[in-house]
C-alpha cells in the first residue's frame, strides 16, 4: 500500500503542467523573435490587411504546441524514470535535443501549411 502512495507522489500532475507550460512559453518566445526578423526581413507582410496576414502566424500556435510536447518528453525522462548521476544528464540532454527537433519540425509544419515552406 505503501508504495502506491509513492507512486501517486511521484506522477503528480502540478510538475507536468508546470513543464508543459515552461516548455510552451520558451518556444513561443523563440517563435515570436524568429517570425518577427523573418517578416521584417523578408517584408511578407507588406501590402496586406491585418486579416489577410493572420493566419500566416499558424507556425507560433504549431511551434506553441511542440514546445508543450518536449515539456511532456522532458516531465517523461526524467521526473518519472527518475535517472540519477550521469543518466539524469544524459536524459537532459536527449530531451533537449528533442525539444529543439520537435520545435524545428513544428515550424516546418507550420510553413507548409500557410504555403511559406519551399
Amino acid at each position: 500500500m505503501e508504495a502506491q502512495n509513492e507512486l501517486h507522489y511521484r506522477l503528480s500532475n502540478k510538475p507536468l503542467g508546470k513543464l508543459v507550460l515552461q516548455g510552451a512559453g520558451i518556444a513561443l518566445l523563440l517563435a515570436i523573435v524568429f517570425l518577427s526578423i523573418v517578416f521584417s526581413v523578408g517584408e511578407v507582410l507588406n501590402g496586406k490587411t491585418f486579416w489577410q496576414g493572420v493566419w500566416q502566424l499558424l507556425p507560433l500556435v504549431t511551434v506553441t504546441a511542440g514546445g508543450a510536447l518536449g515539456g511532456m518528453v522532458y516531465y517523461a525522462m526524467v521526473q518519472i524514470w527518475n535517472p540519477s548521476g550521469w543518466r539524469r544528464n544524459l536524459a537532459t540532454i536527449f530531451s533537449l535535443l528533442f525539444y529543439v527537433l520537435l520545435l524545428w519540425l513544428c515550424l516546418i509544419i507550420g510553413f507548409s501549411a500557410t504555403g511559406q515552406w519551399d
